[in-house]
């Protein structure tokens, strides 16, 4: 709780790594609601922090634009001088301490040398939120043992900060992903021995989206605060209007076609090719039974993140006959109505896609998913949506009673749809009133427990803001 007179500063800190993500949404949408009650907002994007994506020591030149312009981005660390701490030290630790089951006991070495480096961190980031006068933090993803140098290094920071600075409870420490779900095995085995656990600390108030997240959470770490905080979305209507309507005019995609979104990031574990495989049998079936409509598809995610993913499933299109189908956005903006839109950003953003889409897809790989925030954002805008059962949709949203055609994988069967699935995608596709009693159905479901008021309410409520 802030006291009279106090200054108001947020700082979050993304170990996503990467400009935007939907990880970034749910962040900008939470740190809306301290911007509203007057707070600065700060936001590290863990540039320097998770080694995979490749951007130790980028700098952040152009990564605002995706931001509202109420962010200020700033680094809680510069990589470069920090003598030992770079991307192959991190990847290091990730690849041969994390997996180690019996807790790495022989890794001295590599234990003192993560110790000393989360030392030197740690005084790093208190030296920017001193400087900054910090209030609030916000953690995105920090448990996830990608980079237990840093993971480490924040702990102690709040431990000491909060102490210092006189504070209850400053910090939201969000998990969107954890070791159960996201790629299982590439963090070891449980417990999970190598693995900061949570702390029983009165500055963290711990988060997570679903109820088995806290199930699993309160197991392996007794004692901890956490509590289930559901991913939430705009219900705004949304329309064609005057700033939209030119969508499928720039993007080649012609005004009568039947148009299949995909909002999603660029990248092996999002099962694109499902959909290029999806969107030329839907065409086939087409034209045998003599539609006179196009089916297009367009995948908003970012072409740059993953080169070789990106031009497989261009060559994959091309192959199929599809490629002039197809369409790279090349990231869209996210929904203009959360935050709007900043002057740096591009023209159009998800909503505008989805304004002009028939459906929104996501035939996601089974285990990759920490929520899946394409469905809430198709069930709040009005748009029908197909999905996978990816191992968290059932907990997720089927229970909120949900209507989808859903594609049945499993861990062990996760390839290409089968016949019947591709054939009631057709149907739906290509009935209207059945896309809109069904999205009718879906958006009434999730206005009910997906709503952005109530993020709102349980921020307010938790942070007494």
């Amino acid at each position: 709780m802030i006291e009279s007179g106090q200054k108001k500063v947020l700082f979050g800190i993304s170990f996503d790594g990467v400009p935007m993500s939907g990880l970034i949404v749910e962040f900008i949408k939470s740190a809306e609601v301290f911007h509203e009650c007057g707070y600065e907002i700060f936001f590290d994007l863990g540039y320097d922090i998770k080694a995979d994506k490749y951007n130790f020591h980028k700098e952040y030149d152009e990564s605002s634009r995706w931001l509202p312009e109420w962010i200020q981005l700033k680094r809680t660390c510069t990589s470069s001088d920090i003598a030992g701490y770079n991307r192959d030290s991190v990847d290091y630790v990730l690849k041969n301490v994390i997996p180690c089951t019996d807790g790495g006991a022989e890794l001295k070495d590599e234990w003192r040398e993560i110790d000393s480096l989360s030392q030197v961190i740690k005084d790093r980031i208190l030296e920017v939120w001193r400087d900054l006068e910090v209030s609030f933090v916000m953690v995105e993803n920090g448990t996830l043992p990608e980079n237990i140098i840093f993971t480490n290094a924040l702990c102690n920071a709040i431990e000491e900060y909060g102490k210092e600075q006189g504070l209850d409870r400053f910090v939201m420490w969000r998990d969107h992903d954890l070791m159960w779900w996201s790629e299982p095995g590439k963090y070891g085995e449980e417990p999970y021995l190598t693995t900061p656990r949570l702390r029983q600390s009165p500055y963290i108030q711990y988060v997570v989206l679903h109820d088995l997240a806290k199930e699993k959470l309160s197991e392996w770490s007794p004692g901890a605060n956490v509590v289930v905080l559901p991913n939430t979305f705009d219900f705004s209507p949304l329309a064609i209007d005057a700033e939209n309507q030119s969508f499928r005019q720039d993007f080649g995609i012609p005004e009568d076609a039947l148009l299949i979104g995909r909002c999603t990031r660029i990248i092996v574990q999002k099962r694109i090719d499902r959909d290029i495989d999806l969107l030329a049998r839907l065409n086939r079936i087409a034209l045998e039974q003599g539609l006179e409509r196009e089916i297009h598809l367009f995948v908003a995610g970012n072409v740059d993140e993953d080169k070789d993913e990106f031009h497989r499933l261009k060559k994959m299109a091309s192959e199929l006959g599809v490629g002039d189908r197809v369409t790279f956005g090349n990231e869209l903006r996210s929904h203009g109505k959360v935050h709007g839109p900043s002057q740096n950003q591009a023209r159009y953003s998800i909503a505008d896609l989805l304004s002009h889409c028939q459906l929104n897809s996501f035939l996601t790989s089974y285990d990759y998913e920490g929520f899946g925030n394409p469905i809430g954002e198709s069930v709040a805008s009005g748009v029908p949506y197909i999905t996978t059962s990816y191992e968290l949709y059932d907990s997720i949203y089927r229970q909120l009673g949900l209507r989808a055609p859903v594609l049945g994988i499993s861990e062990e069967e996760d390839g290409l749809a089968d016949e019947n699935f591709v054939r009631e995608v057709y149907s739906l596709l290509t009935d209207d009133g059945k896309r809109d009693s069904i999205a009718h159905q879906n958006y009434r479901c999730g206005q009910e427990h997906l709503a952005l008021t109530q993020l709102e309410n349980r921020l307010k409520s938790l942070f007494s803001l």
